[in-house]
Parts: structure tokens; C-alpha cells; sequence
């Protein structure tokens, strides 16, 4: 799915800079750039929400940059729920929604030179018993994360092992 949406976004490319040569005064080329501006204001608009993670999480939204990790871990899902939320708020993530029924976390992060915001979504499962696993899916609000998802999640797990060495 992820060479499609880059195949996609290629796509999109190409056909804006033909639309571009090939009728330079054309509404066409104007539609098409209205269309995208709207998405990426709603995109903007709507991205610091809990109730929109499917829609970014959504394999055919080709406008994201989407990565999945895991971890193992051999702490029990509480006390990871609970380190992990401690390691968050004395970061530079912003807490936007937290569930402790569900073990689940939403951060966002500040728009910034390399990224126009990233929504992260920490899952805390349980694996076996007294163990969990952690699930952080970093989305970036643009087409290529240029590595930034996966430093998201080095950063993080760098963090929570720092805060659990006594």
C-alpha cells in the first residue's frame, strides 16, 4: 500500500506540472490546486482530533506519511501506560487525548523547518502475562516523513528506557 500512495502522490505531480505546461491560463490547473488547498487546510484543521485518526490512519490517504513500530516490552500494560504518559508531557509531544481504559495516547507535535506536524498514536497492549507491547504509529501531515516518523520512534523508546534506569 505504501508504494501505491507514493505512486499516487507522483502521479498527482506529474499531472499538475503537464496541466501547468500544457494550458498555462487554464482554470483546470486552478481547480485542481483550489481542491488541494482545501484538503490540506481540512487536513490542518481537523489533525489535533482523536475522532479523525481512521481518516489518517486510512491506507488510500496518500497526503500522509504513515509509519507502524513495535516494541515488547516486559513491563506490565499499566505502569507502561502510566511511564509512558510521564515521558510525553516532560517532552517536546503535546498530550492531545489519553485513555487509560484503552492504554491508548495521542501526541502531536509542533509544525516545524523538517515536518508540518506529526499526530502520534501510542497503544499499549498486553502480550503475555505481566508483559505488553507498544504500538506507535507516527503520521507526518505531507507525502515523505524524510525519516522523521522513525526518529519519532527511537526517540520515544530511548526515553522510556532512560526513565525506567534507576
Amino acid at each position: 500500500m505504501k508504494n501505491i500512495k507514493h505512486f499516487l502522490a507522483i502521479i498527482s505531480i506529474v499531472l499538475i506540472s503537464w496541466l501547468n505546461i500544457k494550458f498555462p491560463n487554464s482554470r483546470i490547473l486552478m481547480v485542481v490546486g483550489a481542491l488541494l488547498t482545501v484538503v490540506l487546510i481540512f487536513n490542518f484543521s481537523i489533525r489535533k482530533r482523536i475522532q479523525f485518526k481512521s481518516y489518517f490512519l486510512n491506507p488510500w490517504n496518500f497526503l500522509v506519511s504513515t509509519q507502524f513500530s513495535n516494541q515488547n516490552t516486559e513491563i506490565s500494560t499499566g505502569l507502561m501506560y502510566e511511564k509512558m504518559l510521564e515521558v510525553v508531557r516532560d517532552s517536546n509531544y503535546r498530550v492531545r487525548d489519553s485513555n487509560p481504559l484503552k492504554k491508548s495516547i495521542f501526541l502531536t507535535t509542533p509544525i516545524s523547518l523538517k515536518s508540518w506536524g506529526k499526530n502520534i498514536y501510542i497503544d499499549i497492549n498486553e502480550s503475555n502475562l505481566g508483559k505488553s507491547t507498544i504500538k506507535i504509529t507516527s503520521v507526518a501531515l505531507q507525502v515523505y516523513s524524510w525519516g522523521k516518523n522513525q526518529q519519532n520512534f527511537e526517540k520515544l523508546i530511548l526515553e522510556i528506557e532512560e526513565s525506567l534506569i534507576i
